[in-house]
């Protein structure tokens, strides 16, 4: 029987998020995507990697981070298609 780890204060949790847009989103209208509700972290750094994008060079490399109102703000680099799914994730403290 495999119990799992008790998770401890400080630890990283990888957060996945999945978009699936119902109208076109340009990139020339749309740049950005703010994400908010992630109070009480503990990560410092004033911008997050964004890993594992379903769609290579729609989402930007590095997010803004605001840790005080528990924001993230990704930035577009690219069109995001109607009835497509979009996923990315980070890791925050």
């Amino acid at each position: 029987m495999h119990l799992p780890q008790k998770i401890k204060k400080g630890d990283i949790n990888t957060i996945s998020v999945f978009l699936n847009p119902s109208i076109d989103l340009y990139n020339s209208c749309v740049q950005y995507i703010d994400i908010t509700g992630f109070n009480g972290t503990k990560s410092a750094e004033p911008s997050l990697d964004v890993m594992s994008s379903s769609h290579a060079f729609v989402f930007q490399v590095a997010a803004d981070w605001d840790q005080q109102n528990g924001t993230i703000r990704v930035r577009l680099s690219a069109d995001m298609l109607a009835g497509t799914r979009y996923s990315f994730s980070f890791r925050v403290r």
